[in-house]
């Protein structure tokens, strides 16, 4: 029986970062890296949009050196016990990462691959509020601290 295509995918990402096959290590060992991993196999897979992609706008292709740098920056610094991320890109040729968290908070940063920056927003769906805040991301622990914040939050909710 064929492996399935995202299975392959699981295991030739695992085995590109040098992890060891998940049969050999524990269940807590074995989703330590997952949440970096899994953002940063999303993220790989952007470099594959064409030009003008989006159906009713013009629309910008994610620069693919923009997206392995931020590919590298979430597996090297993104937290093991951090939420993991939904990513996908936008029409302007930035890429944006969602966290829900809980049933309340929900996580939204949209990263500049030219100016490597990002502009994050938490949005507290019951008061229907939001935190926004500009985040430089060419600081050494950038992805690290968003990653501690989406764990400070997903604990607050509790």
């Amino acid at each position: 029986m064929p492996l399935h295509p995202q299975a392959k995918e699981v295991i030739e990402a695992t085995r590109a970062l040098g992890l060891p096959p998940n049969r050999t290590v524990s269940r807590t060992e074995a989703g330590a890296a997952a949440a970096g991993a899994q953002a940063a196999v999303q993220i790989r897979q952007l470099q594959a949009i064409p030009q003008d992609w989006h159906h009713d706008e013009p629309s910008s292709a994610p620069d693919p050196a923009g997206l392995e740098w931020l590919a590298v920056r979430f597996e090297q610094d993104y937290p093991a016990d951090a939420p993991a991320a939904y990513v996908f890109p936008d029409p302007e040729g930035t890429v944006t990462a969602l966290w829900k968290i809980g049933d309340e908070i929900q996580v939204e940063v949209e990263f500049n691959l030219s100016t490597r920056t990002a502009e994050r927003w938490i949005h507290h769906l019951s008061s229907l509020t939001a935190q926004h805040e500009i985040l430089d991301l060419k600081t050494p622990n950038a992805v690290r601290d968003i990653g501690a914040k989406n764990t400070e939050l997903a604990t607050a909710g509790r």
